[in-house]
């Protein structure tokens, strides 16, 4: 046995070993001893001379083929990742589970280094994990998978996944015009529209609503959030622009969530309790101009002095609010009356 990478190194056995080893495990200097590799796993790695499919056919029904390392890595998912296509279909005609998971959550299909090997999996009912890799993904299509399934994590489709983090913008057209389901509700009872807002991922969402999808905007999380809440908690000026021309009405703009608060709340607790990073203080007029538009837009008509009333009921409301008196025809005393009723 060897004991460490740098001993293991030294023996002449083959270096890409090694490099597969430390891609995977890069925070530590790897302790083979400690690994809990099963012979598969040796003869897989070169560690051990042997015929796998033999090994396979020895280890037919005791649960060996899928046992995991030390890091939670069946040899299949080590085959898968290592590019192997051979070992890879022979791991799966003796019965390898394509949907177990190491520690970190990938299974054998999201380990794939390879075209070959990502087919196999696919082809033994894998499902879709990282749509990154476009050509991957086209294959998911090719064998029937649903492109609205896969993710780990709260259920999240695709969409979600690429949609999160700015970015993934290529991703995120492909899945849109592949059919990915712009209304798909995650175990939180999130979709899409509601993750990019809280990632202001601005590119992502202008991908999004820059054709009509049917998107259902009056949706609500397990919080009892909906858009407008979100809109209220972490939407920045731009990205309440990109909502300027978009039809929300109908969503609740005084809906109050679990905690009891409305969207209208949110936004004066933002600017009080939380960090209003997304919205600088140059674009807080702006910013709360744009804000009331929306609630105007949800509820189809305008309410703007009702909603300096009830901002008027927080200091740090009234002080936002105030430089809209002018524009919105309301003179300073109808404001201080406002003030004067809620105290």
């Amino acid at each position: 046995m060897w004991y460490s990478v740098s001993q293991y190194q030294c023996s002449n056995q083959d270096i890409g070993v090694i490099e597969d080893i430390r891609r995977l495990l890069p925070d530590i200097e790897t302790e083979f001893g400690n690994l809990r590799l099963t012979k598969i796993h040796k003869i897989l790695l070169e560690m051990e001379a042997g015929d796998l499919d033999e090994e396979l056919g020895r280890c037919a029904g005791t649960g060996l083929i899928d046992e995991p390392d030390n890091g939670g890595k069946t040899p299949l998912i080590w085959a898968a990742f290592r590019g192997n296509e051979n070992a890879v279909k022979s791991l799966l005609e003796h019965g390898a589970d394509t949907t177990k998971r190491d520690k970190r959550g990938e299974c054998a299909l999201s380990s794939a280094s390879t075209i070959a090997c990502f087919e196999l999996c696919l082809k033994s009912r894998s499902t879709i994990e990282n749509p990154k890799y476009i050509q991957y993904a086209s294959k998911l299509l090719e064998y029937g998978a649903d492109i609205n399934l896969g993710s780990r994590y709260q259920s999240s489709s695709p969409l979600q996944y690429v949609a999160s983090p700015p970015g993934g913008t290529k991703e995120i057209k492909w899945l849109l015009d592949s059919g990915a389901d712009v209304n798909w509700i995650d175990d939180m009872g999130e979709t899409v529209i509601m993750e990019v807002i809280r990632a202001d991922n601005r590119v992502g969402l202008s991908i999004i609503l820059s054709e009509p999808r049917g998107i259902d905007f009056a949706l609500t999380n397990i919080h009892g959030m909906n858009i407008l809440h979100f809109f209220a908690r972490w939407a920045s000026y731009e990205t309440l622009e990109l909502f300027r021309n978009v039809d929300i009405t109908g969503v609740d703009a005084d809906r109050e969530d679990n905690t009891n608060n409305t969207p209208l709340q949110h936004a004066i607790n933002r600017f009080e309790w939380f960090l209003p990073d997304l919205v600088p203080e140059s674009r807080r007029k702006d910013w709360w101009e744009l804000f009331t538009l929306m609630l105007d837009k949800a509820r189809g008509t305008p309410r703007v002095l009702q909603l300096a009333d009830e901002i008027a009921e927080n200091d740090a409301g009234l002080e936002l609010i105030q430089p809209y008196n002018a524009e919105y025809g309301s003179d300073d005393d109808e404001f201080h009356d406002a003030e004067q009723t809620s105290n």
